[in-house]
């Protein structure tokens, strides 16, 4: 047991100190209510994203969604909690959580600790690139997403240092590099599946609460419904202030605003599928357009209507 830590503990090492890390530019919008946030990260303009990180000073992540992207995170030192959507869990080297687009997720982590982990970004449309008729590669991430996954440290190993490759390769100039980096990428999506299909990777432990893990369901499946606060204490059975309470507890603001920031990425993937303005306020549950029109505009620095047209150009009817 020994050798193995000691292993995992010289490559999470040698991992963190490359320098070379692909820059993201992620673009943060926040929801604000009475200084209670979510933030939405908005994807950056590329397939892919590679990070390497080591934080010595870092106390967490702020509760957040990504909107066009999985996240893929390799978790390699600290002492950290991590959750996601309800469930919560504490990381340890060999580690990796596999975090769907659209899903709340933050970390926790001991102050005055390291944190090191390495963060691949897949866009949805570089999976749909790579999906065959045979193999529809973003439906099966999906399928196993929103877990913290344990792999073998030969399996996570392996990964580390492909993922290791790629800023070196991104300076490279030869032919068709950008089409070999991919492959790269998809071998590890590919590999990390394979590994959960044949029980090779283990689920970390989750020691969040029934409660919410049952507010969580609920609010994916009724999302586009008349919500309230008092519905789903009502429907879960427990009093409103447990309810507010609860998911306070865990992620530092209010269920409310979690609720229109879910609300508000779905309308905006509405947008870009070609829904009207309208549609995309009624359909992502959205009771008042006019207030939907003024938390989208706060929230994204642009109207429905301008957002649909810098996607789709052409016309956008309201």
């Amino acid at each position: 047991m020994n050798n193995i830590e000691n292993i995992i503990e010289y490559d999470a090492e040698s991992a963190v100190l490359i320098e070379n890390v692909t820059s993201s530019e992620y673009t943060h919008l926040t929801v604000d209510n009475q200084n209670e946030h979510f933030s939405i990260h908005q994807p950056p303009a590329k397939l892919y994203t590679v990070s390497h990180k080591l934080d010595r000073n870092f106390t967490g992540s702020e509760p957040h969604i990504h909107l066009g992207y999985f996240e893929i995170l390799y978790f390699l030192e600290g002492n950290v909690q991590y959750y996601i959507a309800g469930a919560r869990s504490e990381l340890r080297p060999g580690d990796v959580l596999l975090i769907s687009p659209g899903t709340l997720h933050k970390g926790d982590v001991d102050t005055g600790t390291s944190y090191g982990r390495i963060v691949l970004h897949v866009s949805v449309s570089m999976l749909r690139m790579a999906s065959s008729s045979a193999s529809d590669l973003l439906d099966l991430l999906q399928k196993k997403s929103n877990h913290v996954y344990h792999l073998g440290i030969d399996a996570f190993s392996d990964s580390i240092r492909v993922l290791d490759m790629i800023p070196d390769m991104e300076k490279n100039s030869a032919v068709a590099q950008d089409i070999l980096i991919r492959a790269r990428i998809i071998q590890i999506l590919v590999s990390l599946l394979q590994s959960i299909e044949a029980n090779e990777a283990s689920v970390t432990a989750d020691t969040s609460t029934e409660l919410m893990r049952k507010i969580m369901i609920y609010i994916d499946e009724h999302l586009t419904e008349n919500l309230s606060l008092a519905r789903i204490a009502e429907e879960l059975n427990i009093s409103r202030s447990l309810l507010s309470h609860e998911f306070k507890r865990h992620y530092g603001s209010s269920l409310w605003n979690y609720v229109i920031m879910r609300r508000l990425a779905l309308s905006q993937e509405l947008l870009t599928q070609g829904s009207s303005v309208t549609n995309a306020c009624y359909d992502a549950g959205f009771q008042n357009y006019s207030n939907y029109i003024k938390t989208f505009s706060k929230t994204f620095g642009l109207t429905p209507r301008q957002y649909a047209s810098s996607k789709r150009g052409g016309t956008v009817y309201l």
